[in-house]
């Protein structure tokens, strides 16, 4: 819950802070760090055009003649879980639909 909190109060102030743009994406790409890989650290970026997907980020389009703010994709890191830790009448259906589209880094012809 923190994290969710934490997350809306910076995309407010994002979105505050550049109300005279027209739109913009938000890119956020989080990253563990620490000696024991125990503190998430988020960095979030303007930009003009839409990014490639990549895991460990979200992207946003804000539309500030609008008035709106879109989740484009949200892309968790591809990491091993313990299957108890996950809650399986939860579908992540977001983390599903952002996954429609992606290419790999390395394409063979």
């Amino acid at each position: 819950m923190q994290m969710e909190a934490t997350e809306a109060a910076q995309l407010e102030n994002i979105i505050n802070t550049n109300g005279k743009k027209r739109s913009y994406y938000v890119f956020k790409s989080s990253n563990w760090r620490g000696n024991d890989s125990n503190i998430m650290k988020s960095t979030y970026m303007l930009m003009s055009r839409k990014p490639p997907k990549m895991l460990g980020t979200v992207l946003w389009l804000v539309d500030n003649v609008r008035g709106t703010l879109t989740r484009v994709w949200d892309l968790p890191f591809d990491i091993k879980l313990d299957p108890r830790l996950l809650d399986p009448n939860t579908p992540l259906e977001h983390v599903h639909d952002s996954m429609a589209g992606i290419e790999g880094s390395i394409v063979l012809s």
